[in-house]
């Protein structure tokens, strides 16, 4: 049963994390396994994250386990020992030379990945914290809250935060800008708000339209395009240079849990509670189809890099990914062709 996953940054593998503690490295292509890697032995592996050359693999488990695999020897190179709980988040700088981990809502250590050594850490003062996210620019920023304020934390400075303003009612589905100058998310109340980073002043107060909490946001790779999603059960789309709503897109009979933009910008995927995921066109904004196998209620969808292939984690705890077809295969009435689930 796979309890994590990651998509190499070429497309080509995909990790999962089992409950057993081992790493399965698939394929894409051939949806074959390529190899395995024995994490944590007898206990879930809750994160598994690529470095940005896929050449190496971050994994970590129920018991507090955290190591760095060597993709082509397939060994385990460097153990991160330290952590106060389990990892359930972790980011490589953009750079690849270090990596940050978020255990227990409270504590963020950065690690030198050529030594292991561990060059930095946060303790949450009254915060809890709860995303990590990296900057172009090789600096790796994670998102406190604390009493309805929240604040951008540098890691590898503690003394530059951002306190980002307009919040009151903290902040839900934060999502940042490719170039990593605004964030967006939920308000909580289905406003949709719009922060600049390097200040935290808010330059947006959207009302989005959803009639429910936010649940998912996320930009399109070129930035251009925006995708909020509810539990009203609809996910929208917004135009981000003037911040406009482009279309609503109804389908899912549950709220919708996740989203992603193709790479080429053309075509949409949701998932849903109802145990669907859908494909829409990102040019006429209608429900292209409607892909097999039930979705597991909290399940990500995500493209693989190249685009020639949809993934999402199954109802069943299995990864199921789909041939992702063209709008002109769709336009044909060729269905896309589900690969059997992995484990």
């Amino acid at each position: 049963m796979v309890d994590s996953m990651d998509v190499s940054p070429d497309g080509k593998l995909i990790a999962t994390g089992q409950k057993d503690g081992i790493i399965t490295l698939w394929e894409v292509p051939s949806q074959t396994i390529q190899g395995t890697l024995p994490a944590a032995v007898g206990t879930s592996v809750r994160c598994c994250v690529f470095s940005p050359n896929g050449q190496a693999l971050l994994t970590a488990s129920d018991d507090r386990k955290v190591g760095l695999w060597d993709l082509a020897s397939r060994k385990e190179v460097l153990t991160l020992d330290g952590q106060e709980g389990v990892v359930y988040n972790a980011v490589f700088s953009r750079d690849g030379q270090r990596v940050a981990t978020l255990s227990g809502g409270k504590t963020v250590i950065l690690w030198e990945v050529a030594t292991g050594k561990g060059i930095g850490s946060l303790q949450g003062q009254g915060e809890d914290f709860w995303f990590l996210a990296s900057a172009p620019d090789g600096r790796i920023f994670v998102l406190g809250e604390a009493e309805n304020t929240f604040r951008l934390h540098n890691v590898a400075n503690p003394q530059v935060v951002v306190t980002c303003t307009g919040g009151s009612n903290g902040v839900s589905a934060p999502a940042f800008s490719p170039d990593f100058k605004l964030m967006a998310g939920g308000d909580g109340k289905g406003n949709l708000l719009v922060w600049d980073t390097a200040t935290g002043d808010r330059v947006g107060l959207l009302s989005s339209g959803h009639t429910a909490t936010l649940r998912f946001c996320a930009f399109s790779a070129d930035g251009k395009l925006f995708v909020s999603t509810s539990n009203d059960r609809t996910a929208k789309l917004w135009d981000v240079a003037r911040w406009r709503e482009i279309a609503t897109l109804r389908g899912h009979s549950g709220w919708v849990a996740s989203a992603a933009f193709s790479p080429d910008g053309k075509t949409l995927a949701t998932a849903s509670v109802d145990g669907t995921a859908k494909l829409w066109s990102l040019v006429s904004y209608r429900e292209l189809l409607t892909l097999p196998n039930r979705v597991a209620p909290y399940g990500q969808v995500s493209f693989t890099r190249d685009g020639s292939a949809l993934l999402c984690r199954g109802e069943d705890r299995l990864v199921h990914w789909w041939r992702a077809p063209s709008l002109a295969e769709i336009d044909a009435g060729e269905k896309p062709e589900a690969a059997g689930p992995h484990r």
